[in-house]
């Protein structure tokens, strides 16, 4: 029988060859035999889970010891980095509880920032939609899914992804391929663009793009989609009114000129042009004085919108004034002017309404000659006159006239009571039927 090596050499030295073949000795050096074979299994396995685990303990060292490493590089970069900003005072900086507390804290900032951020966003007047390089959602708020009927909350389209939503969206547009076409090149050019878009139902949104770059990375963009057909509406309403004001000021008889407050001329309708010689493009832009106003008159002008500018009052406005004026070959002649001050949001500028009385001029005063001539030939004559015009109710009584009621000439105002109030009663009846007589053409 073949024994354990060790047990057969003790069997060998110990044990004589007659009591060793012995059967009931073999059957007892056999199980000793299987006790030596299972302590050696033992021994075998103490040292290979021994083996096993120095091994596994130096791999766990090595790890730990690596981890160690990491860490205490990424907290050396940590302090850097606080120093660099100087978020830490520098007492602080070798302190992990410090930075620690600086750290939370700029956290609770952030968060903080992010809640301000989203307030404003979601009560915006604007559906805005914010996306990553991917083009997947950042943010966006309610307003945007309203206006483009996404039937979805806001906070549930975060991180959807934006690749086919032009495609999905497109039908709400009037031009539907365009939109889907313009949106491919703006985020090919990325570059800010700011358009308009019309809807379907002639509604028109106001888009803009925005490009985000970070250390001059591509890092997304933000889309803002404003309803503004209202703001459209009135502006377009207030072109048309501006255009009709324009057309009824270009028609008008009058010379029309506004200046602004320093006293440059914004506006010159063709009347102005026939009027004083010079063209529109000849005087936008120049000072008022430079082109209508008399040498003489040009500082007293000058004046007058200083003393607006200061106290708001002028004596010359809202008033209608006969004064001298020049044209464009340098020729004195009168004219009617009215000046009107407007006021338009923050905007004040004056109204001028110019008007050449230069006929008028000459028939008052070819009118005040030939008057002259008539009294002096009627008092030449020694008769005594008196005229009355029942259109105009004017009445003009003779010096020989007022003289023969014993009245000076300064005493009896050409005026019809002067005559009515010297009438006995009781002919105011017959006078009276006299000028109805005249007005029947009797």
């Amino acid at each position: 029988m073949n024994y354990h090596k060790l047990l057969a050499r003790q069997i060998k030295k110990y044990l004589p060859a007659e009591i060793a073949e012995n059967p009931d000795v073999k059957k007892f050096l056999s199980v000793i035999d299987d006790s030596y074979d299972s302590l050696q299994r033992d021994k075998l396995l103490v040292e290979r889970a021994f083996s096993i685990s120095e091994e596994e303990y130096t791999q766990l060292n090595n790890k730990l010891f690596h981890e160690v490493e990491v860490k205490r590089k990424s907290i050396e970069k940590l302090k850097n980095t606080l120093g660099e900003i100087g978020g830490v005072h520098q007492k602080d900086k070798d302190d992990l509880l410090s930075i620690a507390d600086y750290l939370n804290k700029q956290i609770l900032q952030r968060k903080s920032a992010e809640k301000v951020f989203t307030s404003l966003v979601n009560n915006s007047l604007s559906g805005i939609l914010l996306e990553d390089e991917n083009r997947k959602i950042v943010f966006t708020n309610q307003l945007f899914c309203d206006l483009f009927q996404i039937p979805v909350s806001p906070e549930s389209l975060i991180g959807a992804d934006c690749s086919e939503s032009a495609e999905q969206s497109k039908h709400l547009f009037k031009d539907s391929e365009k939109f889907v076409a313009d949106i491919n090149v703006i985020l090919k050019t990325q570059t800010f663009i700011s358009d308009n878009l019309i809807l379907a139902d002639e509604r028109v949104l106001r888009r803009e793009y925005i490009p985000i770059f970070i250390d001059e990375i591509y890092k997304g963009h933000l889309w803002s989609y404003t309803d503004i057909t209202e703001k459209k509406k009135a502006q377009e309403a207030l072109q048309e009114s501006e255009l009709k004001n324009r057309l009824i000021m270009n028609a008008a008889l009058d010379a029309i000129i506004t200046i602004d407050y320093k006293g440059l001329i914004t506006f010159w309708n063709p009347q102005a042009e026939k009027i004083f010689g010079w063209k529109e493009k000849e005087v936008l832009g120049k000072r008022l004085t430079d082109n209508i106003i008399p040498p003489y008159h040009k500082n007293g002008h000058d004046n007058g919108m200083e003393g607006y500018r200061q106290t708001g009052k002028g004596p010359a406005l809202n008033k209608i004034l006969e004064m001298p004026a020049v044209n464009k070959e340098g020729k004195e002649f009168p004219i009617e002017l009215s000046i009107i001050p407007v006021k338009q949001g923050d905007t004040e500028f004056f109204c001028s309404f110019i008007r050449d009385i230069s006929d008028r001029k000459r028939n008052e005063e070819a009118l005040k000659s030939s008057q002259e001539l008539w009294k002096f030939a009627l008092e030449g004559a020694g008769d005594v006159v008196w005229e009355y015009n029942f259109q105009t109710k004017e009445v003009f009584f003779s010096k020989q006239y007022k003289s023969m009621l014993g009245y000076k000439d300064n005493e009896f105002s050409n005026y019809p009571d002067e005559w009515l109030n010297r009438i006995h009663p009781d002919d105011l009846q017959l006078i009276s039927l006299t000028d109805q007589e005249y007005f029947s053409g009797a």
